[in-house]
């Protein structure tokens, strides 16, 4: 059966992550055009040039929540999603119409990053499936 948008985007996620350098976080994201172009890709890996968890071990610090509760992060690499953001900037892709395939979980930073960038994103869709349109209010239709 032929898959819908959504699967056949979701669908190449995990060939994307192949290529993430920390194993805390194999994931990666798609960009692509209202036209359903591919933009750019993006998968968790340490900042061009810098050292990979694969090869130098994991930076961990510690996180505290709003609720007092502490986690760990590796702060070496960056969210596949951030990284196709700055894919994307690099290579000068127009900055409207644009949706955002991925299966790492929401991080508040992505969010503002998208925000502060003036990406107009107009569509986000998880791993799980769920459509989340018009993050930004702007009130646009999709597909």
């Amino acid at each position: 059966m032929r898959p819908n948008w959504d699967e056949y985007f979701l669908g190449m996620l995990d060939g994307v992550a192949k290529r993430a350098t920390c194993d805390r976080g194999r994931s990666g994201a798609i960009i692509t055009s209202r036209r359903r172009t591919i933009l750019t890709t993006g998968y968790v890996g340490s900042a061009p040039g810098d050292e990979h968890c694969d090869e130098a071990g994991h930076y961990m610090i510690t996180v505290i929540q709003p609720d007092g509760t502490t986690s760990q992060h590796c702060d070496r690499t960056i969210h596949a999603e951030e990284n196709a953001i700055l894919q994307a900037a690099m290579d000068g892709v127009a900055r409207r119409f644009i949706a955002l395939w991925y299966h790492a979980s929401d991080a508040p930073g992505v969010s503002f990053a998208w925000v502060s960038s003036a990406w107009l994103l107009k569509k986000r869709i998880r791993r799980t499936g769920k459509a989340e349109n018009d993050l930004l209010g702007q009130g646009w239709s999709w597909w």
